[in-house]
């Protein structure tokens, strides 16, 4: 990298979703989406998706949560210095990534939004239907803003020091 640094640190970035409603949803773990903001408090623009492969859902994919029940739903993140930056990549699991840059050491914030438009989706084995998933729940819903912090920097094992 331009700067002689190869720090990557991954992170295991989640929602937890509670069904507040007196009837059981099925949630798509594919619908998992980062909203970043800087130090202040603007949103830092993404970059993506891109996309490597397609991931297409499964039966496993579709978790049920009961009344009153809750599910928690994680993505893979990770920082890395890149062209004299902090990048963010998170890792979606329909197979793209999203990228965020111009990250500085300080206080961000990072929210997700979990959205889903189709109450019914059907899951096939090749090209034959398999299985129909229905009770999908439909809507949009976000976390709370909460902190993130990036310290000003790390000691790298050559014994320069990588801003991340």
């Amino acid at each position: 990298m331009a700067n002689g640094c190869d720090i990557v640190i991954s992170k295991q970035l989640g929602i937890r979703i509670t069904n507040n409603t007196q009837t059981s949803h099925r949630f798509l773990l594919f619908f998992l989406f980062p909203t970043f903001l800087d130090a202040e408090g603007q949103v830092i623009k993404s970059e993506g998706p891109a996309i490597n492969k397609t991931n297409v859902p499964q039966e496993a994919d579709f978790p049920l949560a009961k009344s009153g029940e809750s599910l928690i739903f994680f993505v893979k993140g990770r920082f890395v210095w890149d062209n004299n930056q902090i990048k963010c990549v998170v890792y979606l699991r329909d197979g793209g990534a999203w990228s965020f840059r111009n990250f500085q050491p300080g206080t961000h914030q990072v929210r997700f939004t979990y959205s889903n438009k189709t109450p019914v989706w059907n899951i096939y084995d090749g090209r034959l239907l398999k299985t129909s998933i229905e009770d999908v729940w439909t809507g949009m819903i976000s976390t709370y803003f909460v902190d993130l912090h990036l310290v000003n920097s790390i000691p790298h094992n050559s014994g320069n020091r990588c801003n991340i």
